[in-house]
């Protein structure tokens, strides 16, 4: 990649000869320059040239969580809330698959996350004579970021013996397109992000309260990066300051992909304002729909105190994951499946049951002789006074079934059959007189 119109290589070798004068892996060498490794180390230290690049942020009188040993009542060592003099680290450095930029280890760039919330970033407060034999440490530790509950004993005296304490950072960040090189196809962006306050994080293993501060002294700095990228993949234009806004769903689609480098990171003069205006009806209105999670100018202001669990405080997203994630509608849905279930269970028992007796039914009956059989002696009172004849009927015609006429029968029916059977006359019968007179006198 060419930035500002110069080869990479260039930019390397020019890197390199900025920092003859203190190469500080030397420093963990039983015969490097001690003079030199005891100096404080430079608000920028550029480890790798476009790749990673630590930086320090200083704060006065500043507080921060201090392990103590004192009045303890169990002996163990605990920590407690006092204020001096500290440096706030930071490091910058390009993912290994050139497509992002991490700070801290989490990832501020092209797309900074806010669902469910904007990263958390974990910062260490180291003393103000912090040299460049003690940023040995922090390249020699497997977890430089600290993150791992176990720290291993590589990482020993970078995540506890140096740092004052540690803090999760609230910020001010932005990220806005800086020019563009058509020719070359190469874009700038520049970064800021501001540390505007935080919250101590207790030391592993000791007790402590968890405070939350601000920086709001107007001479502390902030951080300025400026990264380049050439695009490996077209689709949406980048929006760094707006790529998932703070509404119930993130934004769909694919963003176009670029590779990355990272040009510069210098301190620059904060631009945050600490006044917070209070919400009018329609701020509360844009609050709760996600509107104010990035403000107009693409700048997110991320305060801890104001974000939930799921979300922004006030917003829908954070309502709906409240809701959906509470003990409450876990148990409604339980007993609602309990319910709808067990009426599903008791439909099929019922219809196992009457299937089952059908079938007992037709079993003891035994075909269908055995079914007129049982019907003629299932008869009740009201079928047996209607007499012999009924009975007859039944007798000579329902009563003994046959497959066929010649299988059997008594002769009288046989000749009530021939009888039945006659064709009618065909002389018509005589015709009477009506009487002259009525039968019935009126």
């Amino acid at each position: 990649m060419r930035v500002l119109g110069l080869p990479l290589a260039s930019l390397l070798l020019s890197s390199a000869f900025a920092q003859d004068d203190v190469d500080f892996p030397e420093c963990s060498k039983e015969d490097a320059d001690v003079e030199k490794c005891a100096q404080k180390i430079d608000n920028v230290v550029e480890v790798t040239p476009g790749i990673s690049y630590f930086t320090k942020i200083a704060c006065k009188d500043c507080p921060y969580a201090e392990t103590w040993n004192e009045d303890s009542d169990d002996g163990k060592p605990e920590s407690r809330i006092t204020h001096g003099d500290q440096e706030m680290f930071f490091n910058v450095t390009l993912a290994n698959d050139t497509r992002s930029i991490l700070l801290n280890g989490k990832k501020i760039f092209p797309a900074l996350n806010t669902i469910p919330n904007p990263p958390h970033i974990s910062v260490s407060l180291l003393h103000p004579d912090f040299s460049y034999k003690n940023l040995t440490a922090a390249t020699s530790c497997s977890d430089p970021t600290c993150s791992s509950p176990n720290i291993g004993t590589d990482c020993t005296e970078w995540c506890q013996t140096l740092p004052l304490g540690r803090m999760l950072v609230d910020y001010s960040y932005s990220a806005h397109l800086q020019k563009e090189e058509p020719d070359a196809n190469i874009r700038f962006w520049e970064i800021i992000f501001d540390p505007v306050g935080g919250r101590s994080m207790p030391v592993a293993g000791l007790s402590s309260v968890s405070t939350p501060w601000t920086f709001d002294d107007p001479d502390r700095k902030s951080l300025h990066i400026v990264v380049a990228g050439q695009p490996v993949k077209r689709g949406h234009a980048v929006k760094p300051h707006n790529s998932q806004d703070g509404g119930l769903f993130g934004s769909v689609g694919g963003d176009e992909v670029y590779n990355l480098e990272i040009t510069k990171v210098e301190q620059v003069m904060r631009r945050f304002n600490f006044a917070s205006p209070k919400l009018s009806a329609w701020g509360k209105i844009r609050r709760f729909f996600g509107g104010d999670v990035w403000e107009e100018e693409g700048e997110l202001v991320y305060l801890s105190e104001e974000w939930g669990i799921w979300g922004k405080k006030g917003t829908l997203r954070n309502l709906v994951g409240d809701v959906f994630h509470s003990n409450f509608v876990g148990l409604f849905f339980i007993i609602i499946g309990s319910i709808v279930g067990g009426f599903i269970a008791l439909r099929i028992v019922q219809g196992l049951y009457l299937f089952a007796k059908q079938q007992s039914g037709l079993a003891r009956w035994k075909g269908i002789d055995a079914v007129y059989s049982q019907l003629n002696q299932e008869r009740g009172p009201d079928d047996e006074e209607e007499g012999g004849f009924r009975g007859e009927w039944r007798g000579d015609w329902r009563g003994d079934y046959r497959d066929s006429y010649d299988e059997g029968g008594s002769r009288a029916s046989m000749g009530w059959n021939e009888e039945r059977m006659k064709p009618l006359p065909t002389k018509p019968l005589p015709e009477k007189p009506l009487p002259q007179e009525p039968l019935i006198d009126t």
